[in-house]
C-alpha cells in the first residue's frame, strides 16, 4: 500500500506539479474608486441572489491610502478606512483578517481585492468593502 500511495503521489506530482501555497482570487472586474457608489450598487443587486451558484463578484481597486486601521473583536477582525487622491473614503471590512494589520500602517498605500455590501451599522447606510486580500503597493 505504501509502495501504491508513494507511486501515485509521483505521478501526480508529474502531472500537476507542487501544489501551490499562494492563493489564487479570481478579480471579476477592476472597479476605479470613483464608480464604488449608490447607482452601481443598485446595478450590481440586480445579479443577485449571491451564493454557491452565483457568486459575488470580486472587484479590485489599486492604491487606495490607508487613513484609519483597526482590529475587531480581539484581533480578529480588520476595519479600514481607505480613501484616494480626492480624499474620497470608504471603510473596508476583513472577517478574520485582523492578522492583515501587523504589515500595515496609516499612510500606506494599498492594492484591495473585495465584494461591495451595504452597512447598516447604527441606522448608517454606507457601502462598504468586504476584503477578500490586500497587498502593500510597490
Amino acid at each position: 500500500m505504501d509502495r501504491l500511495r508513494r507511486v501515485l503521489n509521483e505521478y501526480a506530482n508529474d502531472i500537476i506539479g507542487t501544489p501551490s501555497s499562494v492563493k489564487t482570487i479570481e478579480i471579476d472586474s477592476k472597479l476605479a474608486f470613483s464608480d464604488i457608489h449608490w447607482k452601481n450598487y443598485q446595478t450590481l443587486l440586480k445579479l443577485s441572489p449571491f451564493g454557491a451558484i452565483n457568486n459575488n463578484p470580486v472587484f479590485m481597486t489599486q492604491k487606495l491610502k490607508i487613513e484609519e486601521i483597526k482590529t475587531l473583536s480581539k484581533g480578529k477582525h480588520l476595519k479600514l478606512r481607505l480613501i484616494d487622491e480626492d480624499n474620497r473614503f470608504i471603510n473596508a471590512l476583513g472577517w478574520r483578517k485582523g492578522n492583515l494589520s501587523e504589515n500595515l500602517k496609516n499612510g500606506d498605500y494599498i492594492d484591495v481585492a473585495y465584494t461591495l455590501d451595504l452597512d447598516n451599522f447604527s441606522n448608517n447606510r454606507s457601502l462598504v468593502m468586504i476584503l477578500e486580500d490586500v497587498k502593500l503597493c510597490d
